[in-house]
């Protein structure tokens, strides 16, 4: 930095990074959605719409919630495990706010940033929080491909070939990653970190079990939602599919190139779908009904952020040191981990 540079030009450089960034992804989840529905016959897409049931749909809404409830207590086992005593009504709120900022945030993981930095309220224990989501969601995730390997038995004639690659490659990849993370702990000191943050949950044999069979039923319930809302559009999919594509596609969609997996969501299930007798019509009208079941979810987390006090915080969080002002009394105000 030189003399004559603001004290706050590399905060606002980054923060301009970020705004276009999210403006590229934006614009690929815009462009890839319009390409897919030009693609798609307009008249079949919107009589599936019309015929869609709405019983079915806040069925699978219903479902979608009550395992956004369930994965909070999972998190308060693994956040208790580290020192959180946080109540499970408040971590309730807080999945649901992380939701909210999904619908905006890079990928559809975006929002576990937002409720590691609530958890925490300050950085002295913002590893712990990370830590408490980050074991939440790799949990989750590594059922969801755990029941996708169980289930590609089934469909191994089915499916196209190369979905069974990616899931088996991806269940492979993440306990490789397991297994040799105190290899890489040895040389990085970001993954030394990370070893001997994970190692408190070592003796923690009764929660770890305990998330393992909250996670099974989470991840039973995200297949059946998605199921179910196949069914509101009058598709006949097998269940089975079902559960090697929704882990698929919820991988994929954890990918940075789009805003919360739109366009991706939608284009893969046309892929996937498609051996099993699947329109692009349908497949495009299927990842929309998921993607409308995810946002008002999320909306919800919405009123809660607002009406829950939680945008004073978020915007404590945000704000961190404050640069290009007299007042030096604020300085210390703890950084924003973005």
């Amino acid at each position: 930095m030189t003399a004559s540079e603001p004290p706050c030009s590399g905060t606002r450089a980054k923060a301009l990074r970020k705004w276009l960034g999210l403006g590229g992804r934006l614009a690929l989840s815009v462009g890839i959605l319009a390409w897919l529905i030009r693609r798609t016959e307009w008249e079949p897409l919107a009589l599936l719409f019309r015929g869609a049931r709405l019983d079915l749909f806040f069925t699978a809404l219903g479902l979608y919630c009550l395992a956004q409830v369930i994965s909070s207590y999972r998190w308060q086992l693994l956040a208790r495990a580290v020192g959180f005593t946080t109540p499970l009504p408040r971590l309730v709120a807080l999945y649901f706010v992380g939701m909210f900022f999904n619908l905006f945030l890079p990928t559809s993981m975006g929002g576990d940033v937002v409720r590691a930095w609530l958890l925490a309220g300050g950085p002295g224990r913002r590893w712990q929080a990370v830590l408490s989501v980050f074991s939440e969601r790799f949990a989750g995730l590594m059922m969801l491909l755990a029941l996708a390997c169980l289930a590609s038995g089934v469909n191994v004639h089915v499916l196209p070939w190369w979905s069974m690659g990616l899931v088996w490659g991806a269940t492979a990849t993440g306990i490789g990653f397991v297994l040799l993370l105190p290899i890489l702990g040895r040389h990085f000191q970001r993954f030394r970190e990370m070893t001997h943050a994970l190692s408190l949950y070592r003796s923690q044999r009764r929660t770890l079990a305990g998330v393992s069979l909250l996670s099974l039923a989470i991840q039973i319930a995200g297949i059946l939602q998605v199921w179910i809302l196949s069914l509101a559009l009058g598709m006949e999919v097998p269940l089975t599919a079902f559960a090697v594509v929704v882990p698929l596609v919820t991988l994929l969609t954890l990918l940075p190139i789009s805003v919360n997996g739109v366009g991706v969501r939608e284009g893969f299930l046309m892929l996937l779908l498609a051996p099993v007798g699947v329109s692009a019509a349908q497949a495009v009208a299927l990842g929309l009904l998921w993607l409308t079941m995810l946002a008002v979810a999320s909306l919800i987390g919405g009123i809660v952020f607002v009406a829950g006090g939680f945008t004073r915080e978020y915007r404590e969080e945000q704000r961190g040191p404050v640069c290009c002002h007299s007042d030096q009394g604020r300085t210390g105000q703890p950084a924003s981990a973005a």
